[in-house]
């Protein structure tokens, strides 16, 4: 099973990737000045860190950038 975490700011969107019953972090990573032109962000998943850069205009932007990261 694996419960995914999100913690919205003022203008990012941090998150954990849970996995269970192994009780480890799968993922985890953060979008940041959401709503700006560029809004930088950095997925780190299986050891490999990505890291990149675009307009995320919202929230449901940021949550659909996430996952297709993922």
């Amino acid at each position: 099973m694996k419960i995914l975490v999100a913690n919205p700011g003022s203008t990012s969107l941090k998150f954990k990737l849970y996995e269970f019953p192994a009780e480890r972090i799968a993922a985890q990573g953060k979008i940041e000045r959401i709503g700006e032109a560029a809004s930088p962000w950095q997925i780190t998943a299986g050891g490999t860190a990505t890291s990149g850069e675009e307009h995320v205009p919202d929230y449901a932007h940021g949550v659909s950038l996430l996952l297709a990261k993922l």
